[in-house]
């Protein structure tokens, strides 16, 4: 992991010690939430947003549902975040997965779903509980049913170093490295807080 290629983002690069002495960089976040300056770039970008967020809302009130516009969005949504685990599956694929509930899914629509799913139950728990760190351990209970890494804790946050990279690829080679596992908890306590700004 190349230090340079990270100059620009929320956090810096460290050097950590491995098991067997080789050293490797890893990428630690700077704690949430960040502190957000109001300056006049920003709150143009913010007022932009709202206006379109007040035209969704208008055009949301002249359907049945606001699922019908928001359904599809949030299956293209799960067929691009799950291609960082290496699936690789077709909106079709999903769609006749879904229609076939009772058969047999393969491991990759099984993973889509399993993300539509997740999101699905965090937006009903949001409704009567707060976003915490219970919620965002239950969330990935649900994401790993059944797939893939489901025997590995799911639900918990992980104990073991990870990275991204080829498939034979050694830890000191890899393209990206997260914070080690005991750095983890104190790092997701800010997840669910509310930014401070300055204005």
């Amino acid at each position: 992991m190349e230090a340079e290629n990270y100059k620009n983002a929320f956090g810096k690069v460290v050097q950590a010690d491995g098991a067997n002495g080789d050293q490797y960089n890893v990428f630690i976040p700077h704690p949430l939430p960040p502190k957000i300056e109001f300056d006049e770039e920003l709150v143009l970008i913010l007022a932009k947003a709202e206006e379109k967020l007040g035209k969704l809302s208008g055009i949301c009130l002249t359907l049945p549902s606001p699922n019908l516009l928001i359904i599809p969005y949030l299956r293209k949504e799960a067929i691009m975040s799950t291609r960082i685990e290496g699936t690789r599956i077709s909106m079709q694929e999903v769609l006749l997965s879904e229609a076939k509930e009772k058969e047999e899914k393969t491991k990759d629509a099984q993973e889509v779903i399993n993300y539509i799913n997740t999101v699905n139950y965090a937006l009903t728990k949001i409704e009567k509980s707060p976003i915490d760190l219970e919620l965002i351990k239950e969330m990935h209970k649900v994401l790993m049913e059944g797939i893939r890494g489901d025997e590995k804790a799911p639900g918990e946050f992980r104990e073991v170093q990870n990275w991204i990279g080829s498939e034979l690829s050694k830890i000191s080679d890899a393209n990206f490295v997260p914070p080690n596992p005991e750095a983890v908890p104190k790092l997701m306590e800010g997840s669910n807080r509310v930014p401070e700004h300055r204005a």
